[in-house]
């Protein structure tokens, strides 16, 4: 399912600013069928179509060979219009964008009424570039909606910060990170957004999550990662029972890549989940991932 095909074509016309568009899908579609992961166009400051988030960092993102990944950081790919300036010979970014907004709740509330989708999600960063390292801050503010059936919508307000960054410390060995905390913003990790605090009112959940890591290369053909994260979500007493409060996520990996164009991994996962009712339980995992990229 993690197989990926892709279509890369770049054109150059003098005098003009180079054009790229971008196709790519894999097979994580329901029953294994074909999903769009890349779809955009790009020319000078300005890109159009589906592809990461400009709240995501995706140079930060660890290392890990389960496709899921961990419970902190942002790897959400939506459609946008987003807007790019190059400052100081390159090594600032600022970077302002409306991305396509969804709005997460509880399974059991899609009986009572349906999340709205008001505005697009307003999202501006910084990156700072340098040899060695990248340090990025980004802001979301979010328009939320519930309808209740037979009622009109009811509207809430999101925000967030994602400040990431990575260093490497030397030839062989590179830190990352990230924190990322507000309201409303639990779709950008598949969690709720909203939930009601009574039977007539809601609210826009508050979440905080953060994770670090390192990897190191062993040799040219060897390499690991390590990385940790966690992450708290705010619970109401009108929620499920079993919605989600805590986590926690652990991985370690060993790859070798004998050849340029494949590689063979082994990694270790540990996680642990909270629920709202207080009830937790943890989960080991073993797993290897075989992968050939092709040319």
């Amino acid at each position: 399912r993690q197989s990926r095909l892709n279509m890369d074509n770049r054109w150059i016309v003098p005098g003009e600013s180079p054009i790229r568009v971008m196709l790519e899908g894999d097979f994580f579609g329901d029953n294994s069928t074909f999903r769009l992961r890349h779809a955009y166009g790009e020319s000078g400051t300005w890109l159009i179509g589906q592809t990461w988030s400009t709240f995501a960092h995706r140079a930060a993102l660890p290392n890990t060979l389960d496709s899921v990944g961990d419970v902190a950081s942002i790897g959400r790919r939506q459609s946008q219009l987003r807007y790019t300036h190059h400052l100081i010979d390159d090594r600032l970014l600022f970077s302002a964008a409306l991305e396509n907004s969804q709005v997460r709740v509880d399974d059991v509330f899609l009986s009572v009424g349906a999340p709205r989708s008001e505005l697009p999600d307003a999202i501006v960063r910084l990156r700072l570039m340098s040899d060695s390292s990248q340090f990025q801050i980004a802001g979301l503010a979010r328009r939320l909606g519930f309808q209740p059936n037979g009622q009109d919508v009811r509207s809430f307000s999101g925000r967030g910060m994602n400040a990431t960054g990575l260093v490497d410390i030397t030839d062989d060995d590179r830190v990352y990170g990230g924190i990322l905390w507000g309201t409303g913003i639990g779709d950008y990790r598949d969690l709720p957004d909203l939930a009601p605090i009574s039977t007539t009112q809601g609210k826009a959940l508050g979440s905080v999550a953060w994770y670090v890591g390192l990897k190191h290369q062993w040799s040219k053909a060897w390499s690991s990662n390590l990385t940790y994260s966690a992450a708290a979500v705010e619970h109401t007493a009108f929620q499920p029972v079993d919605s989600l409060s805590k986590n926690r996520y652990m991985a370690a990996n060993l790859i070798w890549k004998p050849r340029e164009y494949g590689f063979i991994g082994v990694e270790y996962l540990r996680g642990f989940r909270e629920n709202g009712d207080g009830n937790a339980d943890v989960a080991n995992r073993v797993m290897m991932s075989v992968g050939f990229i092709l040319p």
